[in-house]
């Protein structure tokens, strides 16, 4: 064995973090812009729609259960078999050996998203290191498992901040200098994917997780990882199931925007509303109006607005019996709307949370307000200090609280472990190189 190329045992046997055997698209088969997608939504038929129908290859199609399209339970199954007939086939390859990736997203007007993927462990200590910050939806979660138990798959890493590491910015800035593995353009953004797999980088990324990492997108995901991880209890360290897939940006340098979800209430109506104890409303004049005052809820992230798509009014709510232990126990969550709205409104108009719907643009939560007959509350976006600090206090927002965007497009990099601990092996028998990356597909 030459100083060049180290076996992988010796490069990350007892990381945290750790390269993986990337699955990706084979170009030579397939269309990498329509194969990949944007991050697609149940909520959005239109996207969905256009992602699947006549493109039989797009990585939507391994997520198809989790986008409501139906509720057979063979559903997993038959993306488990689709899955592997894509490999049979040659239309999704692993790369040959183990490596950290580094994507990147430029958009127009200069917005870059960049992290690092690779795989984390589950087993060391991840309550500490991993920061959730909202709760997850139980019927939502069925799905991500039973999909995750049928395939053995991650096609979407789960997005993580790091507080800001210079290491990590080096690390991204460097690679992402070099030729990449391989981009597409969409229309909307250029996605680009370098694959690292030199010793030194592995070495260099592989405490990057002693951090404190705040889940800015997956909640569900992970927690479905988790049920996984659980289910298979004591495992050798390096099992494929001890370890999730995971993009790590830098909250310094990362060009993540924080948003929030907006919520469709097609079961409400403006009596209900006029009497709602501990609410002020005031009306607004049209809607360029309530966005100026959604965006002033930066610095009073208490205040949203409620509308039909006609009338606009603004709230701001009065301390509430619901919210004033949250508030006397300095519990950040009382300086959000969005617990006001979870923990003292919706229980007052008799809304139950499987009766909402979600939205991250609010034109299109007015449109389908508007449609359903009921009204949207448009939420501020909460402020990132706020979503940090209650996550280190584990105190859960209500599900589909922030909306970080972008996302990174889905299908670039994902993780497949079909063989179990025989896949396992074959990681452990592939060298990391000290020097290149090797060929792959791309």
């Amino acid at each position: 064995m030459t100083s060049r190329q180290l076996p992988q045992s010796a490069v990350a046997e007892d990381s945290v973090l750790r390269p993986f055997r990337g699955l990706r698209y084979d170009p030579r088969h397939v269309d990498l812009v329509t194969a990949t997608s944007q991050p697609l939504e149940a909520t959005d038929t239109a996207g969905v729609a256009a992602a699947l129908d006549g493109n039989q290859y797009n990585v939507g199609w391994l997520v198809d259960p989790l986008l409501a399209r139906s509720d057979a339970p063979h559903d997993a199954a038959t993306v488990t078999k689709r899955l592997a007939e894509w490999r049979r086939t040659g239309v999704v390859r692993h790369d040959p050996v183990p490596a950290i990736y580094v994507y990147r997203q430029r958009r127009p007007g200069g917005q870059t998203l960049v992290g690092l993927i690779a795989a984390l462990s589950l087993d060391d200590a991840p309550e500490r290191r991993l920061l959730a910050h909202e709760e997850v939806n139980p019927a939502v979660l069925a799905r991500h498992v039973a999909l995750l138990e049928a395939t053995a798959a991650q096609p979407e890493p789960v997005v993580l901040v790091h507080p800001g590491s210079s290491r990590l910015r080096d690390l991204l800035r460097t690679r992402s200098a070099d030729k990449p593995t391989m981009t597409i353009i969409d229309g909307l953004a250029e996605h680009s994917v370098w694959r690292v797999a030199d010793a030194a980088a592995v070495a260099a990324a592989a405490d990057l997780a002693d951090a404190p990492l705040l889940i800015a997108d997956g909640h569900h995901r992970y927690a479905a990882f988790q049920r996984y991880r659980g289910a298979r209890g004591s495992s050798p360290r390096q099992a494929p199931w001890t370890y999730g897939l995971v993009m790590i940006v830098d909250a310094t340098d990362c060009g993540l925007v924080l948003g929030a979800f907006h919520r469709v209430v097609p079961t409400l109506d403006w009596s209900r509303v006029r009497v709602t104890p501990g609410l002020q409303l005031q009306a607004l004049p049209d809607e360029p109006a309530a966005m100026a005052y959604l965006r002033d809820g930066a610095a009073a992230p208490t205040r949203c607005v409620i509308s039909d798509g006609t009338t606009w009014m603004a709230v701001e709510p009065l301390p509430a019996p619901a919210v004033a232990d949250l508030a006397a126990n300095e519990d950040p969550l009382a300086s959000l709307a969005v617990a006001h709205l979870h923990h003292d409104w919706l229980p007052r108009w008799g809304v139950a949370e499987r009766d909402l719907d979600y939205r991250s643009d609010s034109s299109l939560a007015v449109a389908a307000a508007r449609r359903s007959g009921g009204l949207a509350v448009l939420l501020p976006a909460p402020p990132l200090d706020v979503v940090f600090a209650a996550a280190r206090q584990h105190r859960l927002l209500p599900p589909k609280s922030t909306a970080f965007r972008p996302r990174p497009r889905l299908g670039m990099v994902m993780r497949h472990w079909p063989e179990g601990l025989d896949d396992l092996k074959a990681e452990a028998r592939s060298p990391v190189r000290a020097d290149a990356a090797g060929a792959a597909p791309g």
